[in-house]
């Protein structure tokens, strides 16, 4: 039996960061927003505050076990994440952050290592994607429509989306923590972390599975040309 696909897409951030998880044959997206508590006050709670996302990242394949009944030992698990401007003065940060996310996940890839609990392999494959893609992929809309940065990644994301469910009859999944008194979760909107997170995940679908995941008339129509221009790179 042929593998499926499941692709990861994480925008990693100490605020909030964003995972969306596309599973291209079972038409399925799922959203999932991370924010870990406390500040960044010192290297220690920084280190910690990194730990408990890839923790929340690892909770995720088993939630898709138990609520959706996809068992990730039968897709290729793809994880492409956006790399850390080393330029910003939240560098130093970032770049620990997404040392973590590598150094926890490509580590399962070996099996001998006594500390990780059933040595899984929790992605096949994992990608970086420069941090410069969502800007220019997003930069036609925010001057058609003077929007800013979070803004437009907003409207770019909920675009592509409406056009997935409607064309190619995909599922959206949101997922919030919070419940109605009724037990039911509340619903609630996208975040521009998870928005950015579903973008790279395309990116890398358009680069590395299905060129017309997306038809380009659609594309074109909404000037997203950069989508035929990702340096995306493989870490492992």
């Amino acid at each position: 039996m042929n593998k499926g696909n499941l692709v990861f897409g994480l925008d990693p951030s100490f605020s909030n960061s964003g995972l969306c998880i596309i599973d291209i044959e079972g038409r399925g997206i799922y959203f999932f927003s991370i924010k870990p508590p406390g500040k960044n006050e010192d290297y220690e709670t920084s280190l910690k505050r990194s730990e408990y996302i890839v923790k929340e990242i690892v909770g995720k394949f088993y939630l898709l076990n138990i609520e959706f009944n996809i068992c990730t030992d039968d897709y290729i698990t793809v994880l492409i994440y956006e790399e850390p401007l080393i330029t910003s003065q939240k560098a130093s940060r970032l770049g620990l952050l997404s040392a973590t996310i590598y150094s926890f996940f490509a580590s399962t890839l070996y099996k001998e290592l006594e500390f990780i609990d059933e040595a899984k392999d929790f992605f096949s494959e994992a990608y970086i994607i420069p941090p410069n893609y969502v800007s220019n992929l997003c930069r036609p809309i925010r001057k058609k429509y003077s929007l800013n940065k979070k803004a437009a990644s907003r409207k770019v994301a909920e675009d592509i989306l409406e056009y997935l469910v409607t064309e190619k009859s995909f599922e959206v999944y949101i997922h919030n923590d919070k419940l109605n008194k009724d037990g039911l979760m509340k619903k609630r909107k996208l975040t521009h972390d998870e928005c950015e997170a579903f973008l790279m995940a395309l990116g890398y679908i358009r680069d590395g599975v299905d060129r017309d995941f997306i038809d380009k008339g659609l594309l074109d129509s909404l000037s997203y040309k950069f989508f035929d221009k990702i340096n995306i790179k493989k870490v492992y």
